[in-house]
C-alpha cells in the first residue's frame, strides 16, 4: 500500500465513524480570528507559569506565557496575538521532576531573565487576567510582576460550570480533548497559554455559548468571602467537598461566593455544621490572590 497517497482526514474520520474509536487532532494555533473593527471589543491577557515547585512563599518561575486577546462584550473572540513567552533562572538547580515535567532544564533557563517592561506593556490596556487554575498563578505573578496584582483575574477552572456541562475532570488536558478534539503538550507554558484560547472559543453544549462568555458572566458577578468560624475539626471533609480552603494565618475555613448565594450558605453551615458564618466583601482585584484578609 503507497501511504503517501492515504488521506489523514479520510482515515481520522472513518475511525471516528466507526463508533469504536475516538480520534484527536494535534493542536495548532489559530489565526482566522473574525475580526471586526466595527464592533466593541474589550482585551484579556491569558497567562500562564512553571515554576520550581508549588509553594509561591518559596518557589521561583521559571517560565512565563502572555497571549493578548481582543473579545466582544458577548464572550466572541475576535483577535489572539501570538503567545509571547520569556524564561527565567530561579538561581538555583532545577528539581529533576520539574525538568521532567517541564522539559526545561538548568541550562535553558541560566541566565534567562523575564522582560518586565514587555509584560507591562502588553497587559496595559488589559481589563482582565485569565489562567486556568489562577488561584496558582496568580500569587507567582503578583510577587513577581506587581502589575498582574493591579487587575482582576478570572479562571476557566472555576468560573465556568464544567459538571453542569457534563464535564467532571477540570484538568486542561482533558477539557481541550474532550470540548475541542484536541491534544497538546501539557505543562509548557507557551502550549498551555495557546490552547486556552482555543479552549475560550468553543461553545459550551448546554449553555450553547461560548467558554469565554460563561466565564465572563461569573467574572462579573459580585462576590463575598464567607469564614466558617468556630467549625469543628471533624466536620474539615464536608469543608473541603463544598469547596472550603484552610486559611492557616487565621485558623478559619473560608469560601468565596456569589453574594446571591449568601442566604444558602448560611442555611448550609447553620443546619449542617452549626455554624454562624462571617461574610466579608470581596473586590474583583482580590480575586484568587494569596491574601485572605477582609477588603
Amino acid at each position: 500500500m503507497n501511504t503517501h497517497c492515504i488521506s489523514l482526514e479520510h482515515l481520522a474520520e472513518t475511525l471516528r465513524l466507526s463508533g469504536q474509536y475516538r480520534v484527536y487532532q494535534k493542536f495548532a494555533p489559530r489565526r482566522d480570528w473574525p475580526l471586526d473593527a466595527a464592533v466593541e471589543t474589550r482585551r484579556a491577557v491569558l497567562v500562564d507559569v512553571e515554576t520550581t515547585g508549588l509553594n509561591h512563599d518559596r518557589d521561583a518561575i521559571i517560565q512565563l506565557a502572555v497571549c493578548p486577546i481582543d473579545y466582544t462584550l458577548d464572550g466572541t473572540i475576535v483577535r489572539a496575538d501570538p503567545c509571547q513567552t520569556w524564561l527565567e533562572d530561579p538561581g538555583r538547580p532545577l528539581d529533576a521532576v520539574i525538568s521532567k515535567l517541564t522539559g526545561l532544564t538548568d541550562d535553558d533557563v541560566r541566565g534567562q531573565r523575564i522582560d518586565d517592561e514587555a509584560v507591562t506593556a502588553l497587559l496595559q490596556h488589559a481589563r482582565l487576567v485569565i489562567a486556568h487554575n489562577a488561584a496558582f498563578d496568580r500569587p507567582f505573578l503578583d510577587r513577581r510582576l506587581p502589575i498582574f496584582a493591579e487587575k482582576p483575574w478570572a479562571c476557566t477552572w472555576r468560573d465556568v460550570p464544567w459538571m453542569h456541562e457534563g464535564f467532571a475532570n477540570q484538568k486542561l488536558e482533558w477539557l481541550v480533548q474532550e470540548l475541542c478534539g484536541k491534544f497538546f503538550q501539557s505543562h509548557c507554558a507557551t502550549e498551555d497559554t495557546e490552547v486556552l484560547v482555543e479552549l475560550l472559543a468553543a461553545r459550551l453544549p448546554v449553555g450553547d455559548r461560548t467558554v469565554l462568555a460563561a466565564l465572563l458572566e461569573s467574572a462579573r458577578t459580585p462576590r463575598v468571602r464567607v469564614w466558617a468560624e468556630r467549625a469543628r475539626y471533624e466536620d474539615r471533609t464536608l469543608l473541603k467537598d463544598a469547596g472550603y480552603q484552610w486559611s492557616a494565618p487565621f485558623r478559619c475555613w473560608y469560601r468565596d461566593i456569589p453574594t446571591g448565594d449568601i442566604p444558602r450558605e448560611r442555611e448550609w453551615l447553620g443546619s449542617t455544621l452549626r455554624v454562624v458564618p462571617r461574610v466579608d466583601g470581596l473586590s474583583q482585584l482580590r480575586r484568587f490572590s494569596a491574601s485572605v484578609e477582609a477588603d
